[in-house]
């Protein structure tokens, strides 16, 4: 199956000029395309991410792309099934404890992982650079090797 990835397409060159979101409307058409089984939503635009998750009830699944835990615990709401877990990739246990909470109604118990766990990481990460703190924290669980492809530093 194909996931459509729905994030802003950049209107100019070299991410001069305004950026363009896809219409529900076009959302519809994608659907109708054979093999397409859901989207990744990364609008940034929580009025868009509810109407393409409503557009998805039923049809495929949706997949959060951005806002983690957090943005995740409204959307899930809206109909948004799973999100992508940057930090499950070096501690999956907070990431579980947080679904199981969300999935049960127990909002309390989710927002106390994302404000002890997730909001401490990426508060350092985004600050790092997202991909290279992601890759050092898994180097420090042992993971992964430190070693990055040039002209990336560590």
């Amino acid at each position: 199956g194909i996931l459509a990835h729905l994030a802003p397409i950049p209107a100019g060159r070299a991410g001069l000029g305004p950026k363009i979101q896809y219409s529900p409307d076009l959302l519809r058409q994608i659907f109708e395309i054979e093999n397409v089984v859901g989207i990744k939503e990364e609008s940034l635009d929580s009025g868009l991410s509810y109407q393409y998750s409503r557009l998805c009830a039923g049809f495929g699944v949706v997949i959060g792309g951005a806002g983690g835990m957090r943005d995740f615990l409204t959307k899930y709401q809206w109909g948004q099934q799973s999100y992508l877990v940057g930090i499950g990739n070096f501690s999956p246990v907070f990431v579980i404890e947080f679904y199981q909470a969300s999935v049960r109604g127990d909002y309390e118990a989710a927002r106390r992982v994302i404000f002890e766990f997730e909001e401490p990481c990426f508060t350092v990460a985004v600050k790092a650079g997202w991909h290279l703190a992601l890759k050092e924290a898994m180097a420090f669980y042992g993971l992964m090797s430190k070693w990055e492809r040039g002209p990336i530093p560590q």
